[in-house]
């Protein structure tokens, strides 16, 4: 699958302990592929995620930072995938998969899904700064979501995921010794969806996905300037289990991407 993702934060003290930080993004993508695009076809979102962020320690002379971070999740979906329908003695049924409608008049039709998540999350972080180049972090905390899936051809599901994850992350940073930084990050996510109501035939009320989601970054940056964060970053994920809809569990999924980053301080 092909992706292009656009990404804006826009943060605000409103205090020296408090602050407010608004994140947005919207994604585009579709199967990079003939046959990802006949499995997967394409789709639209966006997100928005309102926060604020309470300092509860802030010890400049030991390099220390303790903090809690509170924050909204809204996000829409929209997309077509095809679907194949097969016609036996006069009946019109489904099939997943071309594959599976071997030796029959398979005709193809395109499915319009939508899904929406409304929910929010906490977190409790802690920094420390090693001496004057490297500092290292890290973050635990949890989530709690409405999901709603709408499908033209297998109808509605809805479910409440509840997610708790902890990363850490190290960065180094040699100015003024060289105007180059680093970064190295890592993030374990584990979600449990139960499903809450179902119009589609194969997903049963009460049925219980879970997933696991480990998530790898590296960046390098341009630190010359004190108000200016440049650099690009490469990610790779790795989920293993049943996400909303699913049918089955067990399943590994790979995501691997990269991304330019711009940021400004006023």
């Amino acid at each position: 699958m092909g992706a292009l993702e656009g990404r804006t934060s826009l943060g605000f003290a409103l205090t020296p302990k408090l602050g407010l930080r608004l994140d947005g993004s919207i994604l585009a993508a579709r199967g990079a592929n003939t046959q990802s695009a006949l499995h997967l076809g394409s789709s639209v979102a966006f997100d928005v995620s309102p926060g604020l962020k309470f300092g509860l320690i802030n010890d400049q002379e030991r390099g220390i930072a303790v903090g809690l971070r509170a924050y909204g999740i809204a996000s829409q979906a929209m997309g077509m995938r095809p679907t194949v329908m097969v016609m036996s003695d006069g009946v019109t049924t489904q099939r997943p998969s071309l594959a599976q409608a071997k030796d029959t008049a398979p005709i193809v039709t395109m499915a319009h899904t939508e899904t929406s998540t409304a929910g929010g999350g906490i977190s409790a972080s802690a920094a420390k700064n090693i001496g004057k180049h490297v500092g290292a972090q890290m973050e635990v905390g949890g989530e709690l979501s409405r999901v709603v899936v709408t499908d033209t051809v297998d109808g509605r599901v809805g479910a409440s995921t509840r997610t708790i994850f902890a990363g850490t992350a190290a960065s180094v940073d040699l100015s003024p010794i060289a105007p180059v930084g680093a970064m190295v990050e890592y993030r374990f996510d584990h979600s449990v969806t139960p499903v809450i109501e179902s119009t589609d035939p194969s997903v049963s009320t009460g049925t219980v996905g879970r997933s696991n989601m480990h998530r790898m970054s590296a960046g390098i940056f341009y630190t010359a300037q004190e108000n200016l964060a440049l650099g690009v970053v490469g990610t790779y994920g790795l989920t293993h289990g049943a996400a909303l809809g699913a049918t089955s569990m067990g399943k590994l999924a790979h995501v691997a991407g990269g991304r330019l980053t711009v940021g400004y301080f006023f």
